[in-house]
């Protein structure tokens, strides 16, 4: 069993099946070169060998006509063929025009008429000679019987009359310049070279796959080596731990995928130091109004503090608050799940606006803060879908925010009209503290706080702005914010009009 794991994690290995994969691809192209090489070769060898056979025939067709011609007999051809016959180990016959063997390179000349079976199946090609056919000349290439050794030219020659010697003399003098033109075309040990060939495509292409299987497992080892590396600090990622960063190699596919992953790995601690901040934020939120309330209680019940309004309203302002604070992290949570459903339709948002300032006017009135507000282009607020509830939350959380940060004789203006684009712009202005220019993006993180005391006279828990920010981007449009120290703050939300 544990051997059968160990061959299935061999065999997922992508180095493994990367090994395989350019070994059978190198295996099928160098078979295909191989096997073509190997045809090719066969038939240059097989289109030479026809060549030679064709020479072969010109040159013992030209023998026999120079020897027919210098004596104008038969019977000197005789030793023609057996010439041929030796030399090229065939069996060669030649028939007048009669169809009379007149001479045969394996049996003596002789008035037997009867002819061998094997005739046949030879092959027969015309002696033309002056345009004239003087007979055929039979071969078969491969006799089961070997040609008689011809008889020396120079004991042929004494046997011949005075008046022919001079042309037999130029006979064997063109029987001998033949036969030495036929020796320089005679068939090479063709099969040898064809095998000798095959032998050295199958070495060659055995080492060139060994080589090539080595040269591949050792690339695709080095090439993946970082993709090793990735996998094991992922592992130490998914057990939570985020310090882990891979080494960048390289500017390739695998080093990008490497700063990626870094990048990745990044985002994730700062994600978890977020995460364990927000939980610390979220108790802390929690601890404050529950401690308040608890001590009120304990106070109460203890009969140091009496049951008055002065400490029931006190004990509903904490109950408030808490319930406030549970209300936003419940929208912050539904807004990030894409569970909060908004109902979109279009009314008048410039009335929304005033009745969002005049919630706010008791309080601005005891601050000394003087609310203004100027809204231009009321007829592009009729083409903007919102949710009444969530945009009066969103106005009412710029406004908080706003008057958190403002002085006695600081004026903050709404001003609202038709923007760039298709848009539908939305600024809240104050001249309040400002914010610091590193801390600008970061206001609408979630409990960040730019008063780090986290004094209850410049705002609660530091959700104000996350929460403005989410239901702006759910009514698919942008927040954004502008500010100086000590000259104040300018929150722009831009929404879409409809076309």
């Amino acid at each position: 069993m544990e051997w059968d794991i160990g061959l299935m994690e061999i065999f997922h290995s992508l180095q493994i099946r990367l090994t395989i994969g350019f070994a059978s691809i190198l295996l099928i192209a160098i078979s295909v070169v191989s096997g073509y090489s190997a045809y090719v070769t066969r038939n240059e060898i097989t289109n030479l060998r026809n060549e030679i056979e064709d020479v072969k025939n010109i040159r013992a067709e030209e023998l026999v006509k120079k020897t027919y011609e210098a004596t104008n007999n038969w019977q000197d051809v005789q030793y023609a063929v057996q010439q041929v016959g030796t030399l090229f180990g065939w069996h060669v016959i030649i028939e007048n025009s009669n169809g009379n063997i007149v001479a045969d390179s394996h049996n003596l000349p002789s008035n037997n008429k009867s002819k061998p079976r094997s005739l046949k199946t030879m092959q027969k090609r015309p002696i033309i000679l002056n345009d004239k056919n003087l007979g055929w000349m039979l071969i078969n290439r491969k006799p089961s019987h070997n040609a008689i050794i011809p008889q020396p030219v120079s004991q042929r020659l004494t046997t011949q009359s005075t008046n022919k010697s001079s042309n037999l003399e130029e006979l064997n003098k063109d029987s001998e310049r033949i036969i030495s033109e036929v020796l320089e075309v005679v068939e090479p040990p063709l099969t040898d070279l064809q095998t000798t060939f095959q032998n050295a495509l199958i070495i060659a292409g055995s080492t060139s796959i060994i080589a090539g299987i080595f040269l591949v497992s050792l690339f695709t080892r080095q090439s993946l080596l970082p993709v090793k590396d990735l996998n094991k600090i992922a592992k130490k990622l998914g057990s939570g731990n985020f310090s882990h960063r891979v080494e960048v190699q390289s500017d390739d596919e695998i080093g990008q995928l490497s700063k990626t992953f870094n990048t990745m790995a990044h985002e994730l601690e700062n994600l978890q130091k977020e995460r364990r901040q927000m939980t610390a934020n979220v108790a802390h939120e929690l601890r404050t109004p529950l401690t308040n309330i608890r001590g009120y209680l304990e106070a109460i019940k203890d009969k140091i503090l009496p049951p008055d309004n002065k400490n029931i309203s006190m004990l509903y302002d904490q109950t408030l608050h808490l319930t406030n604070l549970v209300d936003d992290l419940r929208i912050l949570s539904m807004v990030e799940t894409e569970s909060l459903s908004l109902k979109l339709e279009k009314g008048d948002l410039g009335k929304l606006i005033e009745s969002s300032v005049q919630d706010f006017y008791p309080r601005s009135k005891v601050s000394g803060v003087k609310i203004l507000l100027d809204i231009q282009n009321e007829e592009s607020m009729n083409k903007i879908f919102f949710d009444r509830t969530r945009m009066k939350q969103i106005i009412g959380n710029l406004l908080e925010n706003a008057l958190s940060y403002s002085s006695e004789g600081d004026e903050i203006k709404i001003v609202s009209k038709k923007g760039v684009d298709d848009q539908y712009e939305i600024k809240i202005i104050d001249e309040g503290l400002g914010i610091p220019e590193n801390d600008l993006g970061k206001i609408f993180d979630e409990f960040f706080r730019v008063d780090k005391s986290r004094s209850r006279q410049t705002g609660g828990a530091g959700l104000g702005l996350a929460i403005v920010k989410k239901l702006v981007i759910a009514h698919k449009g942008t927040v954004t914010a502008e500010s100086k120290i000590n000259q104040g703050t300018t929150f722009t939300i831009n929404l879409p009009l409809e076309q």
